[in-house]
């Protein structure tokens, strides 16, 4: 990542609507923000403002969050303004003129995750969850947003540990001290936690197929975008 780099982009998708939003994150993002709205931002609270750089560019809400206490982790600054190519366009540009630069595909999601706000599988949820085209899909990514295969995979570790820690015990005792229905409880318990590890190397696999689709995607967009 450039350190110290502010980066700036249309943080909503192209096309016509009444609001579009661009987002700036980095060391001058509240600079930006005080040159183009006349005021210095008021982190937390949204305030209107005239966006202008020598002409009068349009007008909207600003946001600020500063760090860390942002997405990114970075002084975080949006400028709400109206939908559509032009106003979007214009106020970006007028970013890009006071210091800021274009933010690659992504970007802002990756010093979210370079700078601790986001874990790897976090990071991967939130392109999960833009791409998803179902319900199932989407839940799926905000349950890798709020930690749950971290969470399994803890469980299963704990009782993986624990497990193996009654069969050490049985090992340096008497058997005749072991309870009757020892043997057969621990190849039940053995025949679940091996269920369970099966469980989670599929969802393993299906998360690497899943990887492995997005770089693919990744790849064709930018081939494709290098031929235009």
């Amino acid at each position: 990542m450039e350190r110290g780099a502010t980066i700036a982009a249309i943080a909503t998708a192209p096309g016509r609507g009444g609001v579009a939003i661009v987002r700036v994150s980095g060391d001058r993002a509240f600079a930006i923000a005080e040159a183009l709205a006349g005021k210095k931002p008021h982190v937390g609270r949204a305030v209107y403002a005239r966006f202008t750089q020598r002409d009068w560019l349009d007008s909207g809400l600003v946001l600020a969050f500063a760090a860390p206490h942002s997405y990114t982790g970075e002084d975080v600054v949006e400028f709400h303004c109206h939908g559509g190519t032009v106003a979007p366009r214009r106020v970006l540009e007028a970013c890009f003129a006071l210091g800021a630069r274009l933010a690659r595909r992504g970007e802002f999601t990756e010093r979210a995750f370079l700078n601790g706000k986001l874990d790897l599988e976090a990071a991967e949820s939130v392109l999960d969850l833009i791409n998803a085209k179902t319900d199932r899909a989407a839940a799926a990514a905000l349950a890798g947003l709020d930690g749950e295969k971290k969470k399994r995979l803890r469980a299963l570790y704990d009782d993986a540990l624990a497990l193996a820690s009654e069969i050490e015990h049985a090992l340096d005792i008497d058997e005749g001290e072991l309870p009757d229905d020892f043997r057969p409880r621990l190849t039940a318990q053995l025949a679940a936690l091996r269920a369970r590890f099966a469980d989670a190397a599929r969802r393993a696999r299906e998360a690497r197929s899943c990887a492995t689709a997005r770089s693919s995607s990744w790849r064709g967009r930018r081939t494709r975008a290098s031929r235009v």
